[in-house]
């Protein structure tokens, strides 16, 4: 049997500026309270991760993302973000790149005509 390379990308899913675990993706069920999230990026990056994968569930929420928590984030990480969550506009994707992050990721604009 090959041996199956592979990268890890811890999630941090924001909700009112603290990590939060969602059940079944509704706001008003978080199961899991973690803290501030650039202390969570930092503990990720403290463990290994190479890569971080940060979602703004207030902006998926409210189709606007926060380019504030992506600029935090990044500026106290040293591994590359990729950041999703309300991305729906080239506008929003360009400043989220200007905040720090390395990629950004876009869903129901995607599958929007």
């Amino acid at each position: 049997m090959r041996a199956q390379s592979f990268t890890v990308y811890p999630a941090i899913d924001v909700l009112d500026g603290r990590v939060v675990r969602l059940a079944q993706g509704d706001p008003t069920k978080v199961t899991v309270e973690g803290g501030d999230p650039v202390t969570a990026a930092a503990r990720f990056a403290a463990e290994g991760a190479s890569w971080l994968h940060l979602v703004d569930l207030d902006g998926a929420f409210r189709g606007s993302p926060t380019a504030e928590l992506v600029r935090r984030v990044a500026a106290a990480s040293v591994v590359p973000l990729q950041v999703g969550g309300g991305y729906r506009s080239l506008a929003s994707i360009d400043d989220a790149l200007d905040a720090g992050a390395a990629r950004v990721l876009v869903g129901t604009a995607a599958l929007s005509p």
